[in-house]
């Protein structure tokens, strides 16, 4: 069986020179269950997820920065702020979940 997730894109502004804008694929974890049967015949569940990612889709049309530089920016984590609670709210309606309790 498997989980799909929702994934989603953005647009930011080019981490070297904050004028061009860059669009990010968002890719959430996916979490695959597999069934396999063993010799003595008793069947085993094997569980797996892959990772969250987010891929760069662009260079920077403005500096020319290359989409590599980019990526490896974003896993350093200076690119990475926390959302705002206006886009929590928005997240958790698009994917159909309360926003009020």
């Amino acid at each position: 069986m498997y989980t799909f997730s929702k994934d989603w894109y953005e647009k930011i502004e080019c981490p070297f020179c904050n004028k061009g804008t860059i669009e990010i694929h968002h890719i959430l974890p996916i979490k695959n269950d597999n069934i396999s049967s063993t010799v003595g015949g008793r069947r085993a569940r094997v569980s797996s997820e892959s990772p969250e990612r987010e891929d760069v889709l662009n260079d920077c049309p403005s500096c020319g920065a290359k989409r590599e530089s980019i990526e490896k920016k974003l896993k350093e984590g200076k690119l990475s702020k926390p959302p705002s609670r206006q886009e929590i709210l928005k997240r958790l309606k698009d994917a159909g979940l309360p926003t009020k309790v």
